[in-house]
């Protein structure tokens, strides 16, 4: 599935070299989605739909993405598969 995806972005080829930093925001309460779970853990295929970005991510190239969340989304924090996160202290 990610191959087809890069074979779909041309320039796929020049990012392979690190030279992007992915920074994610998901700092957001998702109050619309009225769920309890925050909507990025939300699944689809089994897997939380952050860690469907992730992978995503991982196969453009470029450098470990940063996930940025809320103090209070140590859940999320926990279930993804970033290894480099940011905590957000003001809300915007």
């Amino acid at each position: 599935m990610f191959l087809e995806i890069r074979k779909q972005f041309p320039y796929h080829d020049n990012m392979n070299n690190k030279s992007f930093f992915p920074v994610v925001l998901s700092a957001g309460r998702g109050s619309r989605m009225k769920s309890k779970l925050p909507k990025t853990l939300h699944t689809l295929g089994g897997l939380p739909l952050i860690n469907h970005l992730y992978m995503m991510l991982k196969t453009a190239g470029g450098r470990e993405p940063c996930l940025v969340t809320a103090p209070s989304m140590h859940e999320v924090r926990e279930q993804s598969m970033f290894q480099v996160h940011a905590v957000q202290e003001k809300s915007l």
